[in-house]
């Protein structure tokens, strides 16, 4: 993850995966947490921006990991299913 981002970009960055991903529904939140074993109310701080501190970004660093993983393994099997 470049260190440049700023948590707001970085928040930003999440949403539109969660968006891209269908996962911005009512759930996801407590699927996503526990997916990343972080708490839910913590992750839920971080993408609401409540929360701001070193430990937000850090959720938000695992998240936009996982989110950005399978979004390229989502792009993969499309890929093999035109085949």
């Amino acid at each position: 993850m470049n260190n440049n981002l700023d948590i707001n970009q970085l928040r930003r960055k999440c949403k539109i995966l969660q968006i891209d991903l269908n996962l911005d529904k009512k759930g996801s939140g407590l699927e996503l947490s526990s997916k990343l074993k972080v708490n839910q109310n913590s992750l839920n701080m971080a993408l609401s921006g409540y929360r701001n501190g070193k430990s937000s970004y850090r959720i938000l660093e695992i998240l936009y990991n996982y989110l950005l993983s399978e979004k390229r393994r989502n792009n993969e099997i499309s890929k093999a299913q035109e085949i």
